[in-house]
């Protein structure tokens, strides 16, 4: 188990700088998996996966990016 933490500066009555690293989760590994828990996320638990290289990505993830690339031309809609 790991902690995910932020880091905060901030400075000092004495006008020092300092750092504080403030927890907001946990990284967990289990059963050779990776999980995520947030703190200000309650009652759910990240999944954590390798990325996945362009030529890898789903079926899914491809039409998506295609139909993203559509457009409507409105110059010459019917409405």
């Amino acid at each position: 188990m790991k902690d995910i933490c932020i880091r905060e500066e901030y400075t000092n009555k004495q006008g020092e700088t300092n750092v504080s690293w403030n927890k907001i989760g946990i990284l967990i590994s289990a059963n050779g998996k990776d999980y995520v828990k947030l703190y200000h996320i309650p009652n759910t638990l990240c999944s954590v996966f390798e990325q996945k290289k362009k030529e890898e990505k789903s079926v899914f993830e491809q039409k998506k990016k295609e139909e993203k690339q559509e457009y409507i031309d409105v110059d010459n809609a019917p409405f």
